[in-house]
């Protein structure tokens, strides 16, 4: 007999990842706190995994000093030119003429000016990118800005839960607790009993 659990509902859990506006952030004040500390000394008899802790951890601190949070707003719609808004309004009133009276005539006048319409929008959200690229040209954080505002992923991801039900605070505890994962999931072969076989003997 099968059984399983049916999952009817997911609960929408919000990011706790803070997000920062790094447009606005203070880098040059990050290069010099970088720079000033004797990388050397402050490293001298550790390991990799403990200078990525450390370098890590001061970056974590430097950008909480000089980068500010990003604050939670609308997103602009893209601002379309007023002949391109009476056309959107022609083409609603046509679809409510041809809702009302489903004929082909009225079908094809609402198809000529939705095409029209599609066609404006496009040509008008060219231009607005070549706007946006000729900006880019020396002023990489604002590349980098638009990038980052046409990616469709969206930052979602949280820390695993271990077994107490608390969330991991820090890389080390979140690789323990995959690695402990994989190990119970995976299983350990046995090569002690793999048979021997001579070179030039064939195995009937």
């Amino acid at each position: 007999m099968l059984t399983w659990n049916l999952l009817t509902a997911v609960q929408d859990i919000k990011s706790t990842q803070p997000k920062y506006n790094y447009n606005k952030g203070n880098f040059s004040k990050i290069n010099i706190r970088l720079q000033s500390l004797n990388w050397d000394d402050r490293w001298m008899g550790k390991t990799v995994n403990e200078m990525w802790t450390d370098f890590t951890q001061i970056l974590k601190e430097q950008v909480d000093l000089h980068v500010p949070l990003k604050t939670e707003g609308r997103k602009r719609p893209t601002k379309l030119s007023k002949q391109t808004q009476k056309m959107i309004r022609e083409r609603s009133k046509t679809w409510q003429k041809y809702w009302k009276n489903s004929s082909g005539r009225n079908f094809a006048e609402y198809k000529r000016i939705r095409n029209e319409v599609n066609r404006s929008i496009r040509r008008e959200e060219h231009l607005e990118r070549k706007r946006i690229l000729k900006g880019f040209k020396g002023n990489p954080k604002r590349f980098y800005g638009f990038m980052r505002h046409r990616q469709s992923g969206k930052d979602n991801i949280i820390a695993p839960k271990k077994e107490s039900g608390e969330l991991t605070e820090t890389d080390q505890q979140t690789a323990d607790l995959l690695s402990t994962y994989f190990q119970q999931v995976y299983a350990i072969k046995d090569t002690t009993s793999i048979p021997q076989f001579s070179a030039g003997k064939t195995l009937t």
